[in-house]
């Protein structure tokens, strides 16, 4: 996992929250069979998920022209899936936009991904497996 600082330019945003239709879907799933669950911040903390939209919103508008963009939601025999991003290519590779207070200095060790992170590595590989590539990209901003 390579792990590179950016800047962060300053830019308005407006916040339009999109809901999955109903049914299951592959996050769901991942809660349900997780032994642990990790979370940044309440769940009813507004302010919080708010920002996580405006960070995904802000990264979307600066990769729609490489190219990268969101997929339309998905639905594999009822279990409902959408990655944050398609990032097009041969092979394609899928991208996940997280906005977190997890440690930084906690994202590796050995190597290897901290069990906090484990939720996240489950969540892109079963994007991958059903987009048909074993190619995935994190874009995380990292607040503490």
């Amino acid at each position: 996992m390579i792990i590179t600082e950016a800047p962060l330019a300053e830019v308005g945003f407006a916040i339009t929250r999109g809901g999955s239709r109903e049914g299951t879907h592959v996050s769901d799933l991942l809660n349900r069979a997780s032994d642990t669950q990790y979370v940044d911040r309440p769940e009813d903390d507004a302010v919080w998920l708010d920002c996580g939209l405006m960070w995904e919103q802000y990264l979307e508008a600066k990769l729609l022209p490489m190219g990268i963009y969101r997929p339309p939601e998905g639905d594999e025999g009822g279990i409902l899936w959408n990655p944050d991003l398609i990032i097009p290519g041969d092979p394609i590779r899928i991208g996940e936009i997280k906005w977190t207070s997890k440690s930084l200095n906690l994202a590796l060790v050995d190597g290897k991904l901290h069990p906090k992170f484990h939720r996240w590595e489950r969540q892109l590989m079963a994007y991958c497996h059903l987009s048909k590539t074993t190619l995935g990209r994190f874009y995380v901003l990292f607040v503490n």
